[in-house]
């Protein structure tokens, strides 16, 4: 029996069926399509991480440029009455390939759509925003902004 059976498994002369065939090739597909859809969604959450990540490194960089959101945020910037320095309150723009606080963006740089920032969503498409460093009165506000609203 055991050998009978080793036999019509290992035999040549059946082959493939069509049906199995069909069911193999389909398997094969749905199996490549539920991959590509994993790929996706863990991609839509890098690029949601690297936009958090930039957040919280200009945060990291404006409590350090202003202590703590005393002074101007800008690297290299005195303080004071700088030209950073509008009603009150300091404006700066984090460079994302710096890493820096500048005084005029250099570019669009989120790398999701509605990117967040400290617990808001803003609406805008992949690369077209940037982030604002706004200090005033010890406090620090990081928003994400267009190149339209940039003053």
């Amino acid at each position: 029996m055991r050998r009978a059976m080793y036999r019509k498994l290992h035999s040549r002369a059946g082959g493939v069926s069509p049906f199995e065939l069909v069911l193999i090739i389909g398997i094969v597909l749905m199996l490549a399509v539920f991959g590509v859809i994993i790929y996706q969604y863990h991609a839509l959450q890098v690029a949601h991480g690297n936009d958090t990540l930039a957040v919280n490194t200009a945060e990291s960089v404006a409590k350090t440029n202003s202590l703590n959101g005393i002074s101007c945020p800008v690297n290299d910037c005195p303080g004071g009455d700088c030209p950073h320095h509008f009603l009150n309150r300091y404006v700066g723009y984090y460079d994302y390939t710096s890493h820096k606080i500048v005084a005029r963006p250099t570019g669009t740089y989120n790398q999701s759509k509605n990117p967040e920032a400290l617990d808001k969503t803003y609406k805008g498409e992949a690369q077209t925003m940037l982030l604002r460093v706004v200090t005033e009165n010890g406090t620090i506000k990081i928003d994400w902004i267009t190149p339209d609203e940039v003053k």
